[in-house]
């Protein structure tokens, strides 16, 4: 993880998640990582649910990335740029750590 301070307004802020069904459980599991002007800042790994989006924007308050009124989508909307990119996958050993990193050189080629 890179130490970093408060993102700056208007920073580009990108957050690519993986999700996942755990079959014999029947659950939904996410993990993501979350770049700023596309350098790697920190990743969160296997946690309950699909909604990796609200997760990593509300780590990034609690971490204090980004002020507490960005959980509120409009605030987090008109102070960054943002892009979030979502890769499903039918079981968790079909994660791939290569089609991950794929993701990232896209979406920083995206800016």
């Amino acid at each position: 993880m890179k130490k970093v301070g408060k993102i700056r307004k208007g920073s580009c802020i990108t957050v690519i998640g993986k999700t996942w069904l755990h079959r014999s459980a029947g659950n939904t599991y996410n993990s993501f990582k979350v770049f700023v002007n596309n350098v790697f800042i920190y990743s969160e790994e296997g946690t309950y649910g699909s909604d990796y989006e609200n997760r990593a924007v509300t780590s990034m308050c609690k971490r204090g990335l980004i002020p507490n009124e960005c959980i509120r989508w409009s605030n987090f909307d008109e102070r960054y740029k943002n892009l979030f990119i979502c890769t499903e996958v039918k079981r968790e050993k079909d994660l791939d750590k290569n089609n991950f990193e794929m993701l990232t050189k896209k979406a920083s080629q995206k800016r």
